[in-house]
């Protein structure tokens, strides 16, 4: 015995069992002593260890242990199967379990009972339970981001800095020579004689080591991983453990940066069915729960909520969200984030999405500013809650600010058209329907238009062109807003002269007539002031007297 002692505290294992055998002792002393010191023993000592110890009470919980400080995929994968065996045989022992175990009772309240009372019964299910989740918390891992070591130059490098900067056990890194010093110089042709030229930094990991994820909570992870935009494998863990995250669900989809395009987490978004929040779809390891994860357990304190919100209540969280990124200018992502909500069965964020959809006409399809030195235009607010308090003149306007003649055509039907359109399914939709005020505001800003730009309108207009392309579709305010435009010019220059000459060849023909009368009269009707002196006449106020005019009138004005 005395010789065994020496072997053992010489960790001489082999000698040892040897030893053992001869003085008659059981190869499980031995094997037991030899796991004990093993710090992170590896998958082939472990069952090769395990083997010798015919206890299997000793054998699970030595298993259960190897697993819960695995620094490896490889050794938790060996330590379960055995730990899983061993309370298999303790489970049977335990008679009044073999009804649940076979599947002959399944009822969780009686089982929880049963594991109160018989401490065996507790022991088994605790340990069944802990083995599985690590099993399962495995599997995660390997699936995210595989089993396998660090690359082999990652860690030469490493090796070399420490010898550069130092260790905690060596920090002034001049400890003695490595035989790997010679392999490392050779594969890498690097010189580091020269301490003054810092090393290259290491890379940085895209995944914790594997001991540090098994040991930090899941909901650790999930908002470490949303932080870092490492969305699929964040989808994985999600889903793969839904159960124990989707309480804390609202904290994850936070943590996502707001840049990030909802597309890529669409999955974790909660739908709604039936007025109600619904869970994530899960995918758990294992269809069936073992026997033991039946017993039920108080829910870990969660700082999230395990009752699912009502449709209201989502829909007013998604409009909290929507509301911060178009307050940082990601007005794309808060459109797209919408849209997905409503794939998702949330309603109430209809509203919201057309707004988000006008704004971003703003931010981005309209044309760009000229370069010019003034930046002063580079302050221009385009947040939703600007956007809230336009007035729909200033939100034409602001969608035209930098059109030019060859553009603006162009920019009214694919900018103010469909703003318009919004604008009148809204007052529709409050009961107070005005089908003429898209009509209105768009003759309301052709009225202040200079003739070089007027033209560019009215060529659009033409009656010659299918109605539902033309700007201005009716003949009539067409005729008007030309004797608006003419009558209220006050460039006298000889392009715009010509420029008006271009207007008047877009003016539709009406039927001939020999009434002489309103026209007669369109001076009258101005103040006597503003007859005396045409040129403080302005464009709106001719609109204004010519609003009435019938077409034989209208084109009798045309011709005077």
């Amino acid at each position: 015995m005395q010789q065994l002692a020496s072997l053992i505290e010489a960790k001489r294992w082999d000698e040892a069992a040897t030893q053992g055998q001869v003085i008659g002792l059981a190869p499980a002393y031995v094997a037991q002593l030899h796991l004990l010191a093993l710090e992170h023993p590896t998958p082939a000592e472990l069952e090769r260890l395990l083997a010798l110890v015919p206890d299997h009470d000793w054998v699970a919980t030595a298993a259960l242990q190897a697993a819960r400080k695995a620094t490896t995929p490889q050794l938790v994968n060996a330590a379960v199967p055995l730990a899983l065996t061993a309370t298999d045989a303790l489970a049977l022992q335990v008679k009044a379990l073999k009804p649940y175990i076979e599947g002959e009772l399944d009822n969780p309240e009686q089982l929880a009972e049963l594991c109160r009372v018989e401490p065996a019964a507790h022991k088994v299910a605790v340990i069944r339970r802990a083995l599985f989740r690590l099993q399962d918390r495995t599997s995660t891992f390997v699936e995210m981001w595989g089993e396998g070591e660090p690359p082999v130059a990652d860690k030469k490098r490493k090796r070399k800095r420490e010898k550069v900067v130092g260790t905690e056990e060596d920090p002034w890194g001049v400890g003695g020579h490595d035989e790997d010093d010679d392999d490392d110089a050779a594969d890498d042709g690097e010189a580091w004689d020269d301490l003054d030229v810092p090393p290259a930094p290491l890379q940085t990991p895209t995944h914790p080591p594997f001991a540090t994820y098994m040991r930090q909570p899941l909901l650790t992870t999930a908002t470490a991983l949303a932080a870092s935009a490492e969305l699929n494998s964040l989808n994985t863990l999600c889903h793969r453990h839904a159960d124990e995250l989707w309480p804390d669900r609202f904290a994850i989809i936070d943590a996502i940066p707001e840049w990030v395009d909802p597309v890529r987490y669409l999955a974790l978004l909660p739908p709604v069915a039936n007025g109600v929040e619904q869970p994530w779809t899960a995918a758990p390891w294992r269809p069936d729960a073992d026997w033991a994860e039946r017993v039920p357990l108080k829910r870990t304190a969660t700082s999230g909520t395990t009752e699912p919100f009502s449709a209201q209540a989502l829909s007013a969280y998604y409009s909290d969200r929507c509301h911060r990124l178009a307050a940082l200018g990601l007005v794309s992502v808060a459109l797209a984030l919408v849209q997905h909500c409503a794939s998702r069965g949330v309603a109430g964020l209809d509203e919201l999405g057309e707004e988000l959809s006008l704004l971003s006409k703003l931010v981005y399809d309209r044309p760009p500013a000229p370069s010019t030195l003034d930046m002063s235009s580079t302050d221009e607010d385009l947040t939703l809650a600007h956007w809230r308090t336009l007035s729909p003149p200033q939100v034409l306007r602001a969608y035209l600010a930098h059109s030019t003649a060859s553009t603006l055509a162009a920019d009214i039907r694919r900018l103010v058209l469909p703003y318009l359109s919004v604008i009148e399914s809204r007052l529709e939709r409050a009961g107070t329907p005005d089908p003429s005020f898209g009509a209105r505001l768009l003759h309301e800003y052709v009225l202040e238009l200079p003739p070089a730009l007027l033209v560019t309108v009215f060529e659009a207009s033409k009656p010659t062109l299918p109605r539902g392309e033309r700007l201005v579709k009716a003949d009539a305010d067409l005729a008007r807003l030309a004797l608006a435009c003419l009558y209220g010019c006050q460039d006298a220059t000889g392009a715009a002269l010509t420029q008006m000459g271009q207007v008047f060849e877009c003016l539709p023909a009406f039927a001939e007539s020999l009434d002489d009368g309103p026209h007669a009269t369109l001076f009258a009707s101005f103040p006597a002031t503003a007859a005396a002196r045409p040129a403080a006449i302005d464009p709106a106020a001719v609109f204004d007297v010519v609003r009435e005019f019938a077409p034989a009138s209208l084109s009798l004005a045309l011709d005077a």
